[in-house]
């Protein structure tokens, strides 16, 4: 009993200072959404900052002896992107999937010729050891695109005799 008149002397003092019941309720129940809102997008924002900062990448494309090399400095701003994101930014890059597999086939005309050359890419001058629509880049990597010698072709094909050569 005595817990009810509380609840209804706090009620007395609410309205004595212009708050009627329903508008206490009316606060309550919108007071927990908005909370929760502020909330949530205060913890989103970090994510998302972290997420719109930007990305300095050094770009080098070499066409194996063909002249026109290209160096480029690239900002990216809408998160990491990945080598081969960062490639299609500064050049006319055409791919081409092999199985479960995908390859550059051609950058800005020069196409890969299979068993011959091929495009091979270096992250800060070593093989990244996976394929380009995988690796995510880093501020600051230097990504360098080569057409040099083929030797990816015989692997795929399995032909051991071809890799013997």
């Amino acid at each position: 009993m005595r817990g009810m008149r509380m609840k209804s002397e706090k009620m007395t003092k609410l309205s004595v200072l212009g708050f009627g019941t329903r508008r206490i309720l009316a606060f309550k129940l919108l007071a927990l959404p908005l909370a929760i809102a502020i909330l949530s997008a205060s913890c989103s924002s970090t994510k998302e900052t972290e997420k719109n900062k930007s990305v300095s990448l050094k770009i080098e494309i070499d066409y194996g002896g063909i002249p026109g090399a290209v160096q480029k400095d690239l900002v990216w701003t809408h998160g990491n992107p990945t080598a081969l994101e960062a490639v299609q930014a500064v050049a006319k890059v055409n791919t081409r999937p092999i199985g479960k597999y995908i390859f550059v086939s051609s950058i800005d005309g020069i196409e890969t010729r299979r068993r011959e050359k091929a495009w091979y890419y270096t992250v800060n001058g070593k093989s990244p050891g996976k394929l380009a629509v995988w690796n995510e880049l880093k501020d600051g990597d230097t990504v360098r695109w080569i057409y040099k010698k083929d030797v990816c072709s015989p692997k795929i094909d399995g032909s051991k005799a071809e890799v013997a050569k």
